[in-house]
């Protein structure tokens, strides 16, 4: 029997009446997943049953840390609003206001996380007031967001990027809120479970705005009321913020004391405070731009975007980040330092962003971040509105690195032509039929073209009830011929690995898995927490009875998949944090090899971007090119390096999980590419992508570091070169960014792989 007792020197320590030293080589040790990672000599290979031995113990230090980081006196969002309303700082309606929005995040999430199980990917069939095609999501994103503030009964006003114009909540909205939002950033991103988030800003009313719209008869006076309090500035922000979902749900907000966040629990079902008063470095060497617009830019902007490039006498370039999601991509500039812009070009002259429901909040935030937000020529706060969607020019992060930008004399802010008095000319504030009640008759789902009909003749996969997961997929495969048992097993322990590291991802800041371990791995590079602890669940997944029995007992792990673990259909695994491979067995011919990186992109993990893991599994090899005769290596291992180096044609299986948005398993058996998606209600991987074929040649996009771009040769230069010109329809190819590359690798569309090979030829 286990018990759990709590210490000075640590949060939990284990007593039991039988010798954990007589199940396996672990150590008592604490349950706290930081504890787990201070063994000096955890890359250590032990023969036989490859399992580790890793010391645990708490410093004084950690012991000493703040009490917000134990799991039993946590800070959670409410409580947090709470202390500032007892402090002064907010009143009792903004309280409500803020935490009505909380409750409007966590239902995204929990849309964004099943989107593909529910059938929300995929457009909704209409057009916004911007002229873009509306994904699912974004209309129903937009109805929970304005049902949450209408439901709190402190809004008067609410102005959604969805909506046409404001809308008024109560008839008599004196003195109540106003709220901005765009209720979801980046849902191109959707149906690629790529990082999202929603944005929004609070003012209070406003009677005072500088355009005259008294001139317009068609505005009746509750109308331009309605209109003149959203027209202001973002210096009046009384409070803004976003919330990321991806592999954390990151809820990030100011109220004019500093720059606060909180991670989505899913155990407590509450944003919990997890990082305080976040100050955004002064300069930083990672610039988000999308450089398949370069063509379109001024040439002051291109040679700005050049110098950042040019690697100097440090030899290191400026890297390129771009996702594509004004959050993610603003979230890792806060925490990093650096500069994101979305400038105007030729074809868009004020830029894309909307200043009511990105810019500002979003320079709001930086600022109180001790960061910058620019159009290029001025203080995006000081930007009166003249439109509800008015469009600027963004250049948002670290002062030094926006002020670099405007010392560029060419690279200028919001076109003249949008300066121009409202009641001249043609009005830009209202287009549509004003909606009074701030009640909408609109479908949340399926309000498109598709007919009953052709929603009947959809595949079965789609139906809640008649779902099918990954367990039976495989089992299927196996009745099939196209796979044999053994190989089942292993996938399903990968699956279960992968479930275990998206928890551990989900919870890191909260249980302090976020930061650097303090070593490094065989490639020299610095390892962080989840890199090493990541690692070793998935060693956990092949460990013989006898130690996975100590390990549950240490990690308190579902004995449910007990039986799972102790299987042992793995002969060797080769992990890239790992030096040499290890043998699992003694005895491990005919046993599978695992071949994996446990998190990649793991630099990404303390700003919750996206992550993943990958895997291949090949059958044992005994013959290897390479000769690894070598008297520092024993028989045993040299024979379990050569069954590893093998060719990628041997595969037998490949995959990977994305941690994001979603939970996306992806895998591949030699028949095809399927997608399972994790569906949290059910606990299980459920099959959403159905033999996924690429594109040919596929959407316009290409995915390089181009802050490496003045290191490669010019054959390479010269293919970028003419991706970034427009086609024969004018548009342009967009530049999206791969987080890591350890080799030269070209993937993607075969016509588009192909060209690329032409030009370096």
């Amino acid at each position: 029997m286990i018990a759990a007792t709590v210490t000075p020197s640590s949060q939990l320590h284990f007593s039991s009446s039988h010798s954990l030293s007589r199940l396996s080589p672990f150590q008592p040790c604490a349950s706290d997943a930081k504890t787990l990672l201070s063994c000096p000599k955890r890359r250590q290979v032990v023969a036989g049953g490859g399992v580790r031995c890793m010391a645990v113990g708490t410093t004084a230090s950690e012991a000493a840390e703040s009490k917000k980081s134990t799991r039993f006196e946590l800070i959670t969002l409410t409580s947090w609003l709470l202390k500032q309303e007892q402090a002064g700082v907010i009143d009792a309606e903004l309280t409500i206001v803020l935490s009505s929005i909380s409750m409007a995040c966590k239902q995204i999430a929990s849309l964004v996380q099943r989107a593909s199980i529910s059938n929300l990917t995929g457009v909704q069939g209409a057009v916004n007031i911007q002229g873009e095609d509306q994904k699912k999501l974004d209309v129903v994103s937009n109805e929970v967001f304005s049902n949450c503030l209408r439901s709190s009964g402190r809004t008067g006003i609410i102005a959604s990027e969805e909506e046409d114009v404001p809308v008024a909540v109560e008839e008599s909205y004196s003195g109540n809120y106003i709220v901005v939002f765009d209720p979801l950033d980046g849902s191109s991103n959707i149906d690629a479970a790529v990082s999202t988030g929603s944005i929004f800003g609070i003012y209070s009313p406003n009677d005072e705005c500088l355009p005259d719209i008294d001139g317009d008869a068609t505005l009746d006076s509750a109308e331009q009321k309605c209109v003149v309090s959203v027209c202001q500035p973002g210096s009046n922000l009384l409070a803004a913020g976003y919330c990321m979902y991806s592999s954390s749900v990151i809820f990030v907000l100011s109220i004019g004391n500093g720059v606060f966040s909180f991670s989505l629990d899913p155990m407590y079902g509450e944003f919990v405070l997890t990082q305080e008063n976040i100050q955004i470095p002064k300069s930083g060497k990672i610039y988000s731009f999308n450089e398949g617009n370069y063509q379109m830019w001024d040439d002051k902007l291109k040679k700005y975007i050049d110098d950042l490039k040019d690697p100097g006498p440090s030899g290191k370039p400026y890297s390129a980040r771009y996702i594509g999601s004004l959050v993610g991509d603003f979230h890792r500039t806060l925490l990093y330092g650096g500069i994101y812009g979305y400038p105007r070009d030729s074809k868009s002259k004020n830029g894309k962003l909307r200043l009511l429901y990105e810019c500002a909040p979003m320079s709001y935030l930086v600022e109180q971040a001790g960061g910058k937000g620019s159009d290029g020529h001025q203080r995006v706060l000081d930007i009166v509105p003249v439109e509800i969607h008015q469009r600027v020019p963004l250049y948002i992060g670290s002062v030094e690195e926006v002020e670099k930008l405007e010392n560029k004399p060419s690279i200028s802010g919001i076109s003249p032509s949008l300066l121009r008095p409202l009641n001249s000319g043609k009005r830009h504030i209202v287009a549509g039929s004003f909606i009074r009640a701030g009640v909408r008759c609109q479908a949340a789902v399926g309000s498109d073209a598709v007919t009953e009909a052709e929603t009947k003749t959809k595949k079965k996969k789609m139906s809640r009830y008649e779902i099918e997961n990954l367990t039976t997929w495989l089992l299927k495969e196996e009745q099939a011929g196209n796979l044999d048992a053994e190989l089942t097993i292993v996938l399903s322990s990968i699956s279960l690995a992968c479930k275990q590291i998206a928890s551990l991802l989900q919870r890191s800041s909260i249980i302090n898995l976020t930061g650097a371990q303090g070593t490094v791995n065989i490639q020299g590079e610095d390892q962080k927490k989840l890199d090493v602890i990541s690692n070793e669940v998935s060693h956990w997944f092949h460990l013989s009875p006898l130690n996975i029995h100590a390990l549950l007992l240490l990690l308190s792990l579902p004995k449910l998949f007990l039986h799972l673990f102790s299987l042992g259909r793995t002969g060797i695994i080769a992990s890239e944090e790992e030096d040499v491979p290890v043998a699992v067995e003694e005895t491990y011919s005919g046993n599978y090899i695992v071949v994996f990186d446990p998190i990649d992109g793991s630099a990404n993990i303390d700003i919750a971007l996206t992550t993943g893991s990958i895997f291949g599994i090949y059958g044992p090899d005994e013959q290897c090119l390479v000769d690894y005769d070598d008297d520092m290596l024993d028989q045993a291992k040299e024979k379990c390096i050569v069954s590893v180096c093998q060719p990628g044609s041997n595969l037998l299986a490949a995959g990977y999980c994305l941690y994001s948005s979603s939970v996306v398993f992806t895998l591949s058996i030699g028949n095809g590419v399927f997608g399972f998606t994790l569906d949290p209600a059910y606990g299980e991987f459920v099959l959403t992508h159905d033999d996924i074929k690429i594109p040919t040649p596929g959407k316009k996009i290409y995915s390089f570091n181009e802050g490496n771009y003045d290191l490669w040769d010019e054959k390479l230069k010269k293919y970028l070169d003419h991706l970034r010109q427009p086609g024969p329809n004018g548009k342009h190819i967009l530049a999206a960014t791969l987080i890591h590359q350890r080799t030269p690798i070209f993937v993607g569309s075969k016509d588009e792989v192909e060209k690329l090979e032409k030009y370096l030829a």
